[in-house]
């Protein structure tokens, strides 16, 4: 194999090691910016609930504490669950995790906003939070 093929495929001879390629800045850039407006509707829909504790609890029927519930349950489903899923995903490219989890979030959110309970709405906010 001479040095433009090795290049090429990323090996270097004898070793068979293959060589950590580095993407070009622009791309960095625009991953990130793709990133960004995808993050936001995450972290919305995890602390919106937080400033509507007394327009839900009214909207439902239910006691403040019963609401604040919502936002504990969403909290520890988060820790409890973050770090179990994104090691199961480890070898799923971002791409496709990214893809599932805005499609969860849409899903969710259509179910949280049509929820008649308390129990339904914390039951379609935890898929949100079981994200890695």
């Amino acid at each position: 194999m001479d040095g433009a093929t090795e290049r090429a495929r990323g090996t270097r001879a004898g070793d068979g090691h293959t060589a950590v390629r580095r993407p070009a800045p622009w791309r960095a850039a625009a991953v990130l910016a793709a990133l960004t407006p995808a993050a936001f509707p995450f972290d919305t829909a995890e602390n919106l609930p937080i400033g509507l504790l007394d327009g839900i609890s009214d909207g439902l029927r239910v006691s403040g504490a019963a609401v604040g519930l919502l936002v504990t349950g969403h909290g520890v489903t988060v820790a409890v669950a973050s770090v179990p899923l994104a090691h199961a995903v480890r070898t799923v490219p971002r791409r496709h995790v990214l893809t599932a989890l805005l499609a969860a979030l849409v899903v969710s959110s259509l179910a949280a906003a049509t929820a008649p309970s308390c129990g339904v709405l914390l039951a379609a906010r935890l898929p949100t939070a079981a994200r890695p």
